[in-house]
């Protein structure tokens, strides 16, 4: 019997339509104890578009009393030397105000690490150098966190893997290689902090590590909700943000919406959202009709090409027999056994365009139970399933 059946008579008040804590235990206990570790590591947090990874570490962060200083890539802090020194020197700028009771000479550190944006001085690679290095000076000289700061900083970069957005030109891969030595020196050789690195790119681990040559970048996985923190997540946050009607109608029907939804927050919330105007009829969600124009177009990928992206590698019949692979499979299938079935080009280029999700590790992934310990593909999301498995039956008519 669901601990929620009198659901319709708790208040919607603010308070308790605060997002709670109680979804993703066993990932917050895990990361809190990764982020407490003595020397610390660059660690990387992989997952689905819109799998909750950047605000699970906000709110790991919390818990931890650390000070997290979050740049977010997507808003365009790796195109140009400029744009990265004034990413990392505003994040740095705040903290050091933020303890200048600690830090001696603190107001002319604070200008210098504001001189050059003031007043409108070419920013170059050498001057981002010299930005690190004057970071990693007051670090070191004054020995800020330790014993003496309550919460010391946790960098972290949201969507990291358009770091590579620099390697654009010899300039951008010569000043990208030392920014990713930087965050070398500050976790494995000074022990500064620790730095979180996020994407939503299954073959950014290669990426960074290949570049980096070194064993300590710890991967992890934030999968979906397991399917008793979703039924939580439903009932006791998301349905008493809605109106009696709403709320009365799906109260204690998890198990139909999660066949429809998964256990994906946000997408939850889309469906519960938008439950006034799909009535429970998944063929008019929108997650899921978005998901079938796209699979629609993978039939066809010689019409398909993305800025950004390679020509696409697989042909009709591949992708067809890759669907069918999926909606066979118990949630994931091995990515060696689809390699075999139709190729390495074409299984990356299918990851590439997202219709697969790639897990390159198991560490810390909750939604899945007993994986194996390979690497494992995935649908994008649940209501792509549906979606695949809608479009098989039309091909079969």
């Amino acid at each position: 019997m669901s601990v929620t059946r009198s659901l319709r008579h708790l208040s919607t008040s603010p308070h308790n339509c605060m997002r709670p804590y109680f979804y993703r235990h066993q990932e917050i206990k895990k990361f809190k104890e990764a982020f407490s570790y003595n020397i610390p590591r660059i660690h990387v947090i992989l997952g689905p578009p819109n799998s909750g990874k950047t605000t699970l570490i906000r709110d790991v962060a919390k818990m931890c009393d650390v000070n997290p200083l979050i740049i977010d890539c997507l808003t365009g802090s790796f195109d140009t030397p400029e744009n990265l020194y004034c990413s990392i020197s505003a994040q740095f700028r705040q903290f050091f105000a933020n303890n200048s009771n600690l830090i001696k000479n603190c107001s002319v550190l604070l200008n210098t690490l504001s001189y050059k944006q003031q007043n409108n001085f070419k920013i170059t690679n050498k001057d981002v150098i010299e930005l690190f290095e004057k970071i990693d000076e007051t670090i070191e000289t004054y020995s800020l966190w330790k014993n003496k700061i309550e919460s010391p900083p946790l960098l972290i970069f949201d969507e990291a893997h358009l770091f590579s957005k620099l390697t654009k030109s010899k300039e951008g891969e010569s000043l990208l290689i030392s920014f990713l030595n930087w965050l070398v020196t500050c976790t494995k050789q000074n022990k500064f902090f620790h730095v979180v690195l996020t994407s939503s790119d299954s073959f950014f681990i290669n990426w960074i590590t290949k570049i980096l040559l070194v064993p300590y970048v710890t991967p992890y996985i934030v999968g979906d909700l397991s399917i008793e923190e979703a039924e939580e997540y439903f009932e006791l946050h998301v349905l008493p943000n809605h109106d009696y009607e709403v709320c009365g109608e799906l109260e204690g029907q998890f198990d139909n919406v999660c066949s429809i939804t998964g256990t994906r927050m946000l997408t939850i919330d889309h469906y519960v959202d938008e439950y006034k105007v799909h009535r429970g009829k998944f063929e008019n969600f929108s997650e899921y009709r978005q998901e079938l124009d796209w699979l629609n177009s993978g039939l066809y990928p010689k019409k398909l090409r993305l800025p950004g992206k390679f020509i696409p590698s697989w042909n009709r019949d591949d992708f067809i027999d890759t669907m069918n692979a999926i909606i066979r499979s118990p949630g994931f299938i091995l990515e060696n056994n689809l390699i075999n079935e139709i190729g390495h080009e074409a299984v990356s280029s299918l990851i590439e365009y997202n219709f697969l999700h790639r897990r390159p590790t198991n560490n810390y992934a909750n939604d899945i139970i007993n994986p194996p310990d390979e690497v494992i593909l995935t649908a994008i999301s649940k209501p792509s399933i549906f979606a695949m498995e809608n479009l098989l039956k039309r091909i079969n008519n």
